[in-house]
Parts: C-alpha cells; structure tokens; sequence
C-alpha cells in the first residue's frame, strides 16, 4: 500500500469512527451545556422538599455513591 492510500485509508477511519460516535458526542454537549442549569434546578428543589434534601443527604453516606459530584448533593 503506497502512502498515499495508507493516509487516505487512516482518514476513512477516522471519520467512520466519527459517524459512529456523532450520536454521543451531541448528547455530551447537551450535557454539558444544561449542567449549570441542572444544578440550579437541584438546589431550587432542595429548597423546596426538605425530603428531597433529606433523601439526597443519606444517599451522600453510601460510599458507592461518594464519587458522584452534583456539588456533592
């Protein structure tokens, strides 16, 4: 394979992969641009239902739940 088609080859690739993961990519900026929001949203509703903040307290004790950041709830 001359060098040419190995760069064009690794370029398909490239983008196959690309087309492949658009679907996920769209969903982290998504994510990513609502997070701020979101966490508004979470501290207006702990506010609100001191269950909500009660539930979201004990839920902090449980170490499988310790990495979980949300401003540590």
């Amino acid at each position: 394979m001359c060098a040419v088609c190995r760069v064009c080859h690794v370029c398909r690739v490239q983008g196959d992969i690309f087309v492949q993961i658009s679907a996920y990519l769209k969903l982290y900026c998504d994510y990513v641009n609502n997070y701020g929001l979101a966490l508004q949203e979470l501290h207006d509703a702990k506010k609100k239902a001191t269950t909500l903040a009660d539930f979201l307290k004990v839920c902090s004790f449980f170490p499988i739940l310790s990495q979980i950041i949300l401003i540590m709830f």
